[in-house]
């Protein structure tokens, strides 16, 4: 529940930088096929992604989380 966090702009990451591209590439596909999450990937370091969800995919994204979150990670998104 703790690899994420949410940025000044409002949008939420996932912190997935210590993946490989093509595995963060699939994770970012998975939540487009299955939660319809459409997200971006942001190269925090040379060869390090993380997928950042946009402000407009919030409401989805929380519910789809708010039910398995422990209530002090609720600020996350």
């Amino acid at each position: 529940m703790d690899d994420g966090s949410k940025t000044a702009s409002g949008q939420t990451l996932l912190h997935t930088d210590s993946f490989s591209l093509s595995d963060v590439q699939l994770l970012q596909s998975a939540l487009l096929a299955n939660f319809g999450l459409r997200t971006r990937l942001i190269e925090k370091r040379p060869g390090q992604f993380v997928i950042a969800i946009p402000i407009r995919q919030i409401t989805s994204l929380k519910s789809i989380v708010i039910p398995y979150l422990h209530s002090s990670m609720l600020y996350k998104v």
